[in-house]
This record gives C-alpha cells, structure tokens and sequence, in this order.
C-alpha cells in the first residue's frame, strides 16, 4: 500500500510543482511589465489569472494532503497488524501455544521495532517523493540556457587598469552625538 500511495505522491507532487511554477511566472510577468499593466488597467485580469493558478495549486495541495494522511494512517497502524499477525502466525501457523514469557518477549521484540516502523514510509516518502522532485528541478534549472535579460554586461578593466577609481574625496567619520537624557520632564 506504501508503495501505490508513494507513485500517486509522486504524481501530485509534480502536479503542485507544475502550478507552482505557472503561478511564480504569471506573477514575475505581472511585476516585470507593472507599468503596462497599470497604464492598460489590466490588475484585474491578471491578479484573476494568478488567483486560478493558485486555486488549482491549491487543490492538488488539498489531495497531497489526505494522501499524506492516508499514508500516516498506514505507517501508525503498521505497528499493530504486524503485532498481531506475528501473533497469530506463532500460535495458528506453527501450532506453538503462547505463554506469557514468550507474548511479553514478543511484544518487547516488535515494541522496539516500532519506530522504526513507523518513520519508514515517512523516510521513503521524503527521499522518494520530495527529494526525486527536487533533484529533477535543480537538474532542469541546471540545464537552462543563461538568462541575460536584465543583465548590462561590460567589457571591464583592461589589464593593469584599476576597476574603481575615487577622485576629490573626504571620507571622515561623524562625531557620536550623545544621547538625551530623560529626567522624567516632557520638554
């Protein structure tokens, strides 16, 4: 079940990344070309086509999160089936009767191996779902061409030239200027 839950994770994962991403662009055109958007009166427009991407987003979030639960639900319970099938197993399967030395060893046994249990699908979701996300995003970004929109390059110095050059200038520090002293008086 962890796994089906962990694919569909995954799934919804790129879906909220996706939306995401539309959301971070309409917002970064908006404010790029903010003087456009005002002088045509277009706000409104965009801040509706902004709002849709946001809901969208917010509606795989939504899922994400009974996914999540579902998978919680899963993990929390693990430890208690697998209590008493281990159990049922030693006294059904095997014909073994159960005595109070052997049931408490037993329970001590798979008490200690509950966290463990429990952290397990947690640790696979983040590593399988979050990190595989994040992996591909930072190789996808990686991979872009430069962007040099809003970069002015220049050649720079020439060897042996200086890069900055100050000329006609004092630099001094100001005097400390004491604090006033408050003596209870409002003058």
């Amino acid at each position: 079940m962890t796994t089906i839950v962990i694919r569909k994770l995954r799934t919804l994962r790129q879906g909220v990344l996706k939306n995401t991403d539309a959301r971070a662009k309409a917002t970064t055109d908006m404010l790029s070309g903010i003087r456009i958007v005002k002088f045509m009166g277009w706000e409104r427009s965009f801040r509706a086509k902004i709002d849709g991407v946001r809901a969208a987003e917010l509606k795989v979030f939504r899922k994400t999160a009974l996914l999540q639960a579902a998978n919680f639900t899963i993990s929390a319970s693990a430890p208690i089936l697998i209590t008493c099938a281990t159990l049922w197993s030693y006294t059904a399967l095997f014909g073994h009767t159960l005595t109070p030395s052997t049931a408490f060893t037993a329970l001590q046994l798979l008490a200690v191996m509950q966290g463990p249990l429990q952290q397990f699908p947690n640790i696979v979701t983040s590593v399988l779902v979050d990190g595989r996300s994040a992996f591909m995003r930072m190789g996808a970004y990686l991979c872009e061409e430069e962007r040099n929109d809003y970069v002015e390059r220049s050649a720079g110095p020439a060897e042996g030239e200086d890069a900055v050059e100050v000329r006609g200038v004092h630099f001094a520090h100001p005097q400390p200027v004491a604090a006033p002293a408050y003596g209870g008086s409002n003058k």
